[in-house]
């Protein structure tokens, strides 16, 4: 698809076509006119012997040290080499074209002063499929992703290393081959690059469409084990969640509550343990907070995030790089999804246990000679101890940078980098829930009026384990089943 810019109202569904299909971007015609002006009147400024931050002085705790016009082009230049410095193993490429993305429609908006032909620079990279690699670690969140965002600009200089064609190859290489020249960067350029949020920004839209898929999901899962453990079908009856109307506290009673009707069964339990009965209460608060960092990422996108910026001919030097609702929100998401895998930790303990009558312990026949699921539960509370530790907030870890200039930063790089790891340790601890539901349903009678789709899913992929087997690969299995990010299975029942 051809996609203009600037896209105004960006949002969730937005990335998410964005990352699903091939597109080429353009800048609007109406754009370039706002964006050339802008640039003409920093110039302007400039020529009339002004002091602009990061144009004509130094960076940081260097911001009175005067640059001479003979070097204020080299200023750039120096700028990106310096800043291109990170640690650690490679974003993936679809969280990198997304940050190039949401540069460039930044600084289409005509708000920072540069070039056209930047912003046409960056652009071609979308376009031409050549990815920047940018290590992980190295942003504080504040000041911009300076080090990510500086490694991509990096690539504009015809330096660094990208992804092409399924390679990891040198920048120098691939541009000859393109036949791209390396970009020389103008005044303030190089600042227009790094001085912005959109590394986080577009991490936490990654993400997103995955907690998003995920939650989904466990909704999902979370009927199909109370089915397992014959519960009681008042706990969710709609009546009663009503009188607490939490949107997702009321949807997830209603799934599990279409699942507890699509047999005929007697109850076990008057009154089912937490971790059955309060589910939908429990899914009620992580909705909310998936929802709120939904918020907050799309207000985030549509900012101007540069610094200095230029509104009605004036320069404007604030701190609209400053990362803390990204932190904040990334620290909420993974509390809640820790919260959501300590939940599907317990129900596999409750499966696992041999607490139910019709479930034999550990979900296999002749327990004792086999050991059945008994090493799928010690791995989730593994899993889940480390969630717990990774969700310290990163947010509240403020330290000074800059020789203190810089003296408070938001940390959320680091918030996204463990709500990265929480998201991958979920996604094993929910495999393991469904490795339990895939047993249960093969141990105990069960006679559907209706087969939901989920089930058909688990019949036709997943082995039943008459005996102990090796688990790896079914669990491996599950994983690439259920979890597709972009493109997860449908196995929503109620429609």
């Amino acid at each position: 698809m051809i996609i203009k810019i600037p896209v105004e109202n960006l949002n969730l569904d937005f990335i998410k076509k964005f990352l699903s299909s091939k597109s080429i971007v353009k800048i609007k015609e109406k754009a370039k006119k706002k964006i050339s002006k802008a640039n003409n009147t920093l110039k302007r400024i400039i020529e009339e012997g002004n002091l602009i931050y990061g144009v004509n002085t130094g960076f940081g705790a260097l911001v009175n040290k005067k640059i001479s016009k003979e070097e204020i082009k080299k200023l750039q230049y120096n700028l990106i080499i310096s800043h291109a410095l990170g640690e650690g193993e490679y974003f993936n490429k679809d969280i990198v074209k997304l940050a190039i993305f949401l540069r460039a429609n930044m600084l289409a908006k005509g708000y920072s002063g540069v070039r056209v032909e930047l912003i046409n620079a960056l652009l071609d990279l979308i376009n031409k499929d050549i990815i920047p690699c940018v290590q992980k670690k190295g942003s504080v969140g504040a000041s911009g992703d300076l080090s990510p965002l500086a490694q991509i600009a990096l690539v504009l200089l015809g330096k660094g290393k990208v992804f092409y064609k399924n390679e990891v190859l040198e920048t120098e290489r691939v541009f000859k081959k393109e036949k791209i020249k390396p970009f020389i960067l103008d005044i303030k350029e190089g600042l227009s690059l790094i001085n912005g949020t959109e590394m986080m920004s577009a991490f936490l839209g990654y993400l997103l469409i995955e907690i998003k898929n995920i939650f989904n999901l466990a909704k999902e899962i979370a009927g199909l084990t109370t089915l397992m453990i014959k519960g009681n079908k008042k706990e969710f009856d709609l009546r009663l969640h009503k009188l607490k109307p939490y949107p997702e506290q009321i949807e997830t009673a209603k799934i599990i509550y279409h699942y507890l009707n699509l047999c005929d069964f007697k109850e076990t339990s008057l009154q089912d343990p937490y971790s059955i009965r309060c589910q939908p209460q429990i899914f009620g608060s992580i909705g909310e907070t998936i929802d709120f960092a939904k918020r907050i990422l799309e207000i985030e996108i549509n900012s101007i995030t540069d610094n200095p910026i230029i509104i009605n001919n004036e320069i404007f030097s604030g701190g609209n790089f400053m990362g803390s609702c990204l932190a904040l929100a990334s620290d909420l998401l993974g509390i809640s999804i820790t919260l959501l895998s300590l939940l599907s930790e317990r129900k596999i303990f409750y499966l696992t246990s041999g607490k139910n009558p019709e479930l034999p312990i550990f979900l296999i026949k002749n327990p004792g000679i086999n050991s059945g699921l008994m090493m799928a539960q010690i791995v989730s509370t593994a899993l889940i101890s480390e969630n717990k530790i990774l969700s310290y907030p990163a947010s509240i870890t403020s330290l000074p940078t800059s020789a203190n200039q810089e003296d408070i930063v938001s940390m959320g790089m680091n918030s996204l980098l463990k709500l990265e790891k929480i998201v991958e340790n979920t996604k094993t601890i929910l495999a393991i829930e469904i490795l339990c539901i895939s047993q249960a349903l093969r141990l105990i009678e069960i006679n559907f009026k209706e087969k939901p789709k989920i089930i058909k899913i688990i019949e036709e992929n997943i082995p039943y384990l008459e005996e102990d087997k090796e688990l790896q690969d079914i669990l491996s299995k599950i994983k690439n089943l259920f979890f597709d990010r972009i493109n997860p299975p449908n196995t929503n029942t109620i429609n």
